[in-house]
């Protein structure tokens, strides 16, 4: 099972916890988009590239309950109080900001993308 998958899947299920340790540009900042919304306001659609450091902990509960906790656990004899897994993944982000065309202070952002190696999350 790819982990990247498991970890969205148990997010939406409300298994375990995700927590992020740590988070490092991996590139600069990629502009992909430039539109303009009005004589004042611009959309910037912006990709970034992001290592992510992050653990997933479970408690007894989430592997009685559920079957893909199980399957990435593995087999327990004894109920646990707590387990956690840890890794690194490299991940994109994609952001819409609004700026201001004058004084190029960002007026609102969005996340509208989170993507891994084999999952994507639109937020739009």
């Amino acid at each position: 099972m790819n982990l990247c998958n498991f970890r969205y899947h148990i997010l939406r299920k409300q298994a375990g916890s995700l927590h992020i340790g740590g988070a490092a540009l991996k590139n600069p900042p990629q502009i992909e988009s430039i539109r303009a919304l009005s004589e004042e306001e611009v959309l910037v659609r912006v990709l970034m590239k992001v290592d992510v450091d992050y653990s997933i902990d479970f408690d007894w509960d989430d592997y009685a309950e559920y079957e893909d906790v199980r399957e990435l656990l593995g087999s327990c004899d004894e109920s646990f109080l707590f387990t956690s897994l840890s890794g690194k993944e490299t991940i994109t982000l994609e952001f819409d900001l609004i700026i201001h065309r004058i004084t190029k202070e960002i007026i609102t952002y969005e996340l509208s993308l989170i993507e891994g190696p084999s999952a994507s999350l639109f937020l739009r």
